[in-house]
């Protein structure tokens, strides 16, 4: 169920035959398009962005964004999760010479996981200066705390089909679908996910604001899933209780096998990962190996980075690509201190950023043999 509510930004129709040019800029509410006025934008609070979560609200931001007939000019995929519904249209995060912003405060449940699934894509405007790129940010946070933050950049990839209003073929979109992942604290109740047109500045503070009423990307089918309880989305179990056992001096061991299972209903991605090793123990590369269900045995490499005297090992982009149901094995290869204290340990892992599921394994540290 979509948390999210008018994540299609549904609730408006169009006038028929209305002039799609007069009148795009915003007009002292959210926008308008297609000659007429919306004074509203119903379940979305919008308004001017000013940067890193600071926003100001109507009267003072006027003009902030723009909704635009989906059935006239959306051109919107496929969608095999959730198909686009023909009533829904589509933001540009900008007015006129503004940074917008939209915004909705959704219920949650403490402890659980949740995915943010949108669309983005290219300004369509046939005058845009196509040399430009278009900006968004995402940002989640609860009770203003962030938990999730994340900044995009587009380019112009050509022509797409014709505009409603002319003969001009408007530019491309070329919509784009991100997943998002985030895990909800124990004991908060609700989030805010904001989307944001930053301009130039925000990710580029050399190049100045350039509120242009250009740089705002388009903004399409937001929805907010939720997974379960605690870290149900993804499953971390430990593998391989066999190779769990280690000697004091050892090198090029693999005591730690995780299986990670996608528990939940949506495909996840592509996500930073971090093992965390105890004294005594101690990561030998700077890589990670994983197996993949449909191709187990075949092991394959991803790049990591080893910190903290190699006790820290983080992949921050691991290759999970995991359909529901289906797991990926991952493990690191590990060493043992000469001095290391003989008993069991513990290696911590956690997925996601931010962290959206966590596990471990033990490890029985023994003597040297002889000692």
């Amino acid at each position: 169920m979509n948390l999210v509510r008018n994540g299609g930004f549904s609730e408006y129709t169009f006038r028929q035959g209305a002039q799609w040019g007069t009148g795009n800029r915003g007009v002292m509410a959210a926008g308008r398009h297609n000659g007429d006025q919306f004074l509203s934008l119903a379940d979305w609070t919008w308004g001017k962005y000013t940067g890193n979560g600071k926003a100001e609200y109507p009267a003072e931001a006027q003009d902030a964004v723009d909704l635009i007939n989906g059935a006239a000019d959306g051109h919107f995929p496929e969608d095999g999760d959730h198909p686009f519904a023909n009533t829904e249209n589509f933001l540009d995060l900008n007015g006129n010479s503004t940074l917008g912003f939209i915004e909705q405060t959704v219920p949650v449940t403490g402890g659980q996981a949740y995915e943010l699934s949108f669309y983005h894509g290219y300004n369509i405007w046939p005058g845009h200066d196509i040399g430009r790129p278009t900006y968004l940010r995402v940002e989640v946070e609860t009770d203003g705390r962030p938990l999730l933050s994340e900044d995009y950049v587009q380019y112009y990839s050509g022509k797409g089909g014709k505009a409603s209003h002319s003969d001009d073929r408007i530019n491309d979109p070329a919509w784009r679908k991100r997943r998002l992942s985030f895990r909800v604290p124990e004991g908060r109740q609700q989030v805010t996910v904001r989307f944001a047109n930053p301009g130039r500045a925000g990710l580029h503070p050399d190049l100045g604001a350039n509120a242009d009423g250009h740089s705002g990307m388009q903004l399409a089918h937001v929805r907010l899933d939720g997974s379960g309880g605690g870290s149900t989305l993804l499953t971390v179990a430990q593998r391989k209780p066999e190779q769990t056992k280690v000697r004091q001096g050892q090198i090029w061991q693999f005591p730690v096998v995780l299986t990670l299972t996608n528990a939940g209903n949506r495909r996840i991605g592509t996500h930073r990962v971090v093992f965390t090793a105890p004294e005594g123990l101690y990561f030998m590369e700077d890589r990670l190996v994983m197996t993949r269900q449909e191709d187990d045995p075949t092991e394959t490499p991803v790049a990591a980075e080893r910190s903290n005297g190699n006790r820290t090992l983080t992949c921050p982009a691991f290759p999970l690509e995991l359909a529901p149901g289906k797991w990926a094995s991952v493990y690191p290869a590990m060493g043992v201190d000469h001095d290391a204290t003989p008993g069991t340990v513990t290696v911590a892992f956690e997925a996601g950023s931010p962290v959206f599921a966590t596990g471990h394994a033990t490890v029985t540290i023994l003597p040297r043999t002889g000692a």
